[in-house]
This record gives structure tokens, sequence and C-alpha cells, in this order.
């Protein structure tokens, strides 16, 4: 027995190092620190629930792409990051009234037409014609005061180019306020064929209207102007009026 223990020693103290790996025993508690574990190797499942604490987590590690959205409440929102009014302003929205071509009158019987354009309707601003729609709305009573209108035409075409927008607005009721009041033409270009474009073609200023006030819009395709050179019918698709509402 001894003759074979002392032949196979070498071999004896190889399985035990197979078997028992380089595993070493550390003494007492609390004695593995970050030098006793490889690198990358600490994973999610080895942390137990709620190991982590804020207490743990270095002053300024955690940043916006680490916390979920509309989690912050409170302290823990920086408020110069907000859009808020100012100490004693009014909360504002932006609001949008949408004027259909339903809702828009042609200044002649038939002229401009009114149809429907690839299932939708629109009003055909001909290329060599100028015509005018008009349609009439009460500024609404939440817009803010001393904020003015914006007007924008939404329109396209099945070819490209510019198109010239005129406009005039006027105070009916219970003004005036004022008589009549033109805009400045205002070009718009088609950059494709049926390729929707929005141009804003009038501002209301501020103090020539009133909450309440019925306006009447009028607007034409300058059609004879240098700076129209779309060559086919604009389709005017819609009115659009922006304005700033009282939160």
């Amino acid at each position: 027995m001894r003759e074979f223990v002392r032949s196979n020693l070498l071999g004896l103290i190889a399985i035990f190092i197979a078997l028992g790996g380089t595993a070493i025993a550390l003494p007492g508690r609390n004695t593995v620190d970050s030098g006793d574990i490889k690198n990358h190797q600490v994973k999610t499942r080895d942390l137990a629930k709620r190991a982590v604490t804020g207490a743990k987590l270095r002053p300024g590690s955690v940043d916006s792409s680490k916390v979920i959205d509309d989690s912050l409440t409170g302290r823990d929102v920086d408020e110069s990051t907000l859009d808020l009014p100012a100490a004693g302003e009014q909360a504002t929205t932006r609001e949008t009234i949408v004027v259909s071509p339903a809702e828009l009158t042609p200044s002649l019987a038939g002229e401009p037409e009114i149809a429907l354009s690839f299932n939708r309707p629109a009003v055909f601003f001909n290329p060599s014609t100028d015509n005018r729609v008009a349609a009439t709305l009460a500024v609404p009573a939440n817009r803010l005061p001393g904020s003015d209108l914006r007007v924008s035409v939404v329109w396209d075409a099945n070819g490209t180019g510019d198109a010239t927008w005129a406009t005039e607005f006027a105070i009916l009721e219970p003004g005036p306020v004022v008589a009549v009041s033109e805009g400045a033409d205002a070009a718009g270009n088609s950059p494709a064929v049926n390729t929707e474009v929005e141009t804003t073609v009038l501002n209301v200023p501020a103090g020539a209207v009133r909450n309440g006030d019925v306006l009447s819009l009028k607007i034409a395709r300058n059609a004879d102007a240098p700076s129209d050179t779309l060559p086919v019918f604009a389709l005017l698709r819609a009115v659009e009026i922006r304005y700033a509402a009282s939160g």
C-alpha cells in the first residue's frame, strides 16, 4: 500500500486540484472586496432585491436616459427644462381652427370650383384667373389678449412651382375695429406633385381684433403675380387659423 501511494502521489495531487479548482476559503465575514471579483462578472441576478439604494449611487451617475418617462415628480424635476410661464404670467396653449373647403364661399358662383381631387375636397385655383374664397368666423373667446392670429393655407398641386396667395380681412361685428386690411402676398412652393404644403399667408395683428369679433377672411390666388410660377391648379385643402389660448 505504501508503495502504491508513493508511486501515485503526484497523480492524486493533480486529481485533487482538478476537482477542487482554485477556490480559497476566506476567513471571517465581509472579506470579499472588488479585488476578489473578476471584472464584469456581477450580474443583475446576483443582486438581492432592493440591494442597490440611493446612498450607493455616485452623485450625477443617473441621467434622464436611465429614468422612465413621466416617472419624476416634484423636487426631482429641473423646472428650468419645462416650458412654464414666468411668475405672474398666464399659462397658454396653441390651438388651431381648421376651415374645410366646404365652409368656404367662392367669390363668384362656381368660381373657383370646389370639388373632389383624389377623393378629397379641394378649392381649384386657376393658374390664369384670380379667384378668391371667403370664410367667416368668430375670434375665439379663449384667445389670449394681445396675441395675433396666424392664417395659413394647406394646399397641393399636380405639378411643381410657386403659387402666390393674397389675403384680406375685415371685422363684421360688432366692429368695425378695422374696415378692410390687406396682407402682403405670400408665395408658397410646391416641391413635388401632390405633396401638401402649408403656407402662412396672413398675421392678423393682436390689436386689430377683439375676442368675440366676427372676422371675415378672403383668400385669393394672385395668378398674375410674377412670383406665381405654378402652371397648374393650386388645390386648397384647408385654411388654418392658429392662436394662443389662455390655459
